[in-house]
């Protein structure tokens, strides 16, 4: 079985490479992310595509800062801190945001579960009230 602090290290490395295939590898049909923030599921690789797509659009210079990162038995937590200038419109739950040419750098808590490598679940934890003021638009 694959070390599944390794599993979530590799899909933010991946991440910040922009190496969507292998950011996507460990994502299945089964995958629920669950945006805490706005109390939504999404699901499969489409809807992780969904998750992350709005980021790399709006910050095409996000980069994620692991701060701290812990697993046992199946689960992985993570606190993140993303990097990124806003240079893109930022669509999403929060409405169309048009480019601030801002610098975000907000915090993030995302716990993952794995089974045989692959991701079953991911709850974010991110505060969008944080993220609208560093934007200047909340």
């Amino acid at each position: 079985m694959e070390d599944g602090a390794a599993v979530v290290r590799g899909i933010y490395e991946a991440f910040d490479r922009r190496d969507f295939d292998s950011l996507m590898a460990p994502i299945t049909d089964e995958t629920v992310v669950t945006v805490m923030a706005f109390g939504q599921d999404l699901k499969g690789s489409e809807g992780f595509r969904q998750f992350t797509a709005p980021f790399t659009e709006a910050f095409p210079d996000i980069s994620i800062e692991v701060r701290n990162l812990v697993a046992e038995g199946d689960q992985v937590a993570a606190e993140l801190l993303l990097h990124g200038t806003h240079s893109g419109p930022l669509r999403g739950p929060m409405g169309d945001i048009a480019p601030t040419g801002n610098t975000i750098d907000v915090a993030v808590a995302e716990i993952w579960e794995l089974q045989d490598g692959k991701v079953s679940r991911l709850r974010n934890y991110l505060d969008p009230g944080t993220l609208m003021r560093q934007l200047s638009v909340g």
